[in-house]
C-alpha cells in the first residue's frame, strides 16, 4: 500500500494545465520526495513524503482527463 505517515498526510495539486489533447508528466520518486514535471518543466510540483515503513504504492489522480500511457522505470545512482 501507499500509506502516508499521519504526521504528514496530504493531497497535493498542481495549477490547472489547461485543456490540451496531451500533457506529458515526468514523475520522479525518491525515498522522501516526489517531483512532478509537466510540459518539460513549465509546471513543477515538489513534495516531501514520509511513507510508513513497508509502504510500496503511489496513487496518481487525474481530473478532467485520462491517462493514455504510463511507463515506470527504476533509476539507479549515476544514471
Amino acid at each position: 500500500g501507499g500509506a502516508l505517515d499521519p504526521v504528514a498526510p496530504g493531497r497535493h495539486r498542481s495549477p490547472p494545465l489547461g485543456r490540451r489533447a496531451a500533457v506529458e508528466l515526468r514523475v520522479l520518486v525518491d525515498t522522501t520526495s516526489i517531483e512532478v514535471f509537466a510540459d518539460g518543466g513549465a509546471v513543477v510540483l515538489s513534495v516531501l513524503a514520509f511513507p510508513l515503513p513497508g509502504a510500496t504504492g503511489l496513487h496518481l489522480d487525474v481530473e478532467g482527463a485520462r491517462i493514455a500511457r504510463l511507463a515506470v522505470a527504476a533509476v539507479t545512482a549515476g544514471g
